[in-house]
């Protein structure tokens, strides 16, 4: 499903606009991005947690050389028991 067949979804299910829809998402992903962003988390009960996860600098060996990989931060979803649920077997 795209954003554009959710929000005709959503529109046409609550009587809405298209629109209005439109403008709750990107406020919705924005709030979540920037939430996250300053290392906080979001928790929406009975769907699952928004947080940030942040991998250290290290340095690896392969192939018999090594290489430094730089720290990097990167955003993490983890699903609400609730939401696990729904989808066992």
């Amino acid at each position: 499903m795209t954003k554009t067949e959710l929000i005709e979804k959503i529109a046409s299910k609550h009587g809405c606009t298209k629109k209005s829809v439109n403008d709750i998402i990107n406020y919705l992903t924005e709030e979540i991005i920037e939430t996250v962003k300053n290392n906080d988390k979001i928790v929406l009960m009975g769907f699952g947690t928004f947080s940030r996860r942040n991998s250290p600098a290290k340095t690896i060996t392969a192939f018999g050389k090594k290489q430094d990989i730089e720290s990097s931060s990167n955003i993490k979803f983890k699903p609400s028991n609730a939401l696990k649920e729904v989808f066992k077997n």
